[in-house]
């Protein structure tokens, strides 16, 4: 259900177990995927994908921060693009299944916005 609770709830529940002591290895383990897909010339694109108001609001602000500064970071190093959706305003209750999950409607919303975004202006660069 789509709502202040369960969205509480939710964030609650994906900040009591992270497992902050995994995240060097994390991190780690995703700069090698990138290096090695930027030694093959693989273009990458990093994507946060949008939840709710209802979950949004209850995130913690500074695990959010950190993780924003590490993706930064990869960008930066690793010459890749960064879009974030987290809070998209596109996106309404009809989108999702719950509080940070798209429901088939959203999905095939955001699949539109990543090909007008990212797929049709790499494919028209392609074509010059």
């Amino acid at each position: 259900r789509v709502d202040d609770v369960n969205g509480k709830m939710r964030a609650d529940y994906h900040t009591g177990i992270i497992n902050f002591k995994r995240q060097e290895e994390n991190v780690k383990n995703l700069e090698t995927l990138l290096a090695a897909l930027q030694k093959r010339n693989i273009r990458v694109i990093l994507v946060t994908m949008p939840v709710f108001s209802t979950y949004s609001k209850f995130c913690d602000t500074a695990i959010i921060n950190r993780n924003n500064d590490i993706i930064n970071s990869m960008v930066s190093k690793y010459n890749c693009q960064y879009k974030n959706y987290f809070t998209d305003q596109r996106f309404e209750m009809a989108d999702f299944h719950d509080n940070d999950h798209l429901n088939y409607i959203g999905a095939e919303k955001f699949s539109r916005i990543l090909d007008d975004e990212f797929v049709k202006p790499l494919l028209s660069k392609q074509l010059k």
